[in-house]
């Protein structure tokens, strides 16, 4: 870690960093380094909300909605899917940074800008504290983030629970922990027409923690289907995602069933697919935080998301998120 620096220079580079800026301050970026004014009390605050992939973004949709009418300034950062790329991308930009970052769910990239924003002193807001899953990567990022967030929202009183005693473990004050429920069904109201007909769908996405049993378990998921299928594209594009895809097309081909790989959709469609299906098979967290509320037959299938746990599911989580903050940031 480097010392501080004799000016108020912010400088976007890990090995750079610069801790001598009170928290209250306003950073502009200028060419990577950052000039520093005061924020009046008479500005709106304004918190910068991350995403970097159209999963992220379709769930976050109701919750900048929200956050802009209980008065706050949103700024959105559309961030490479890449955690080596997001300091980079962070560096490029030219515009006021925010009062205070959301940072939602657990992904590699939201890691990075957990971590970015946290040295440079900005307030962290995180989404789906104290979840837990397996098979992932995910599970250490997120404890990660909320061990620098300053704001944890929780899906349910398990997971609080879980946040608080962590935040205490560690000397920290769990005074702002919320149990806000789920922002996953948030759009229901736009949800797109399902197609018709008996159908499963299928939502499988690597095993990052454990890739050497996903041949595995794509064998498992191919003999169970038995219907026509939707099968939804991973969201990632790396060889592991197109091997996934790759099994499902060779499937469908070899032996006739009808599989169609469907490209990532925009939330309100994927809650559109979820809504008529007879069973909705694979490792998503999808398979808990959206399919079940439409009644389908739930298939989990191997060790990503084996132990996440069920929530209640019912709208309302964005707008709960957007009273809590309003209070705690007036």
């Amino acid at each position: 870690m480097n010392e501080m620096s004799a000016n108020a220079n912010i400088v976007w580079k890990p090995e750079e960093i610069t801790y001598n800026v009170a928290p209250s301050t306003h950073w502009t970026t200028t060419t990577g380094k950052g000039s520093v004014t005061t924020t009046t009390e008479e500005q709106k605050k304004t918190i910068g909300v991350f995403w970097s992939n159209r999963s992220e973004e379709g769930l976050l949709r109701p919750v900048i909605e929200q956050l802009k009418k209980a008065g706050f300034e949103v700024t959105e950062y559309k961030c490479p899917d890449t955690p080596y790329e997001v300091i980079d991308y962070l560096q490029s930009l030219d515009i006021p940074l925010p009062d205070y970052a959301l940072v939602p769910y657990d992904r590699p990239p939201m890691t990075m800008v957990a971590f970015l924003a946290y040295h440079c002193r900005i307030p962290i807001i995180q989404l789906h504290a104290g979840d837990i899953s397996t098979g992932t990567l995910d599970d250490r990022d997120r404890w990660v983030i909320s061990m620098w967030a300053d704001y944890h929202f929780c899906a349910g009183k398990t997971q609080a629970k879980r946040v608080k005693r962590y935040l205490w473990s560690m000397g920290r004050d769990p005074s702002h922990v919320y149990i806000s429920g789920v922002t996953n069904l948030d759009d229901i109201d736009k949800i797109s027409e399902p197609p018709d007909g008996d159908y499963d769908v299928v939502a499988y996405n690597v095993p990052t923690s454990c890739p050497e049993k996903m041949s595995g378990e794509l064998e498992q998921i191919l003999n169970t289907l038995d219907k026509e299928t939707y099968w939804i594209e991973p969201q990632g594009n790396t060889e592991d995602d197109k091997y996934i895809l790759s099994r499902a097309r060779d499937f469908a081909t070899t032996t006739g069933k009808p599989i169609h790989v469907v490209p990532t959709m925009p939330h309100e469609s994927m809650l559109g697919l979820f809504s008529r299906a007879k069973r909705v098979i694979g490792n998503s967290s999808a398979l808990f935080f959206e399919a079940p509320y439409f009644g389908c037959q739930i298939v989990q299938v191997g060790e990503r998301n084996k132990v996440r746990e069920n929530v209640e599911l019912s709208p309302g989580g964005s707008k709960r998120i957007a009273k809590k903050l309003k209070k705690w940031l007036a």
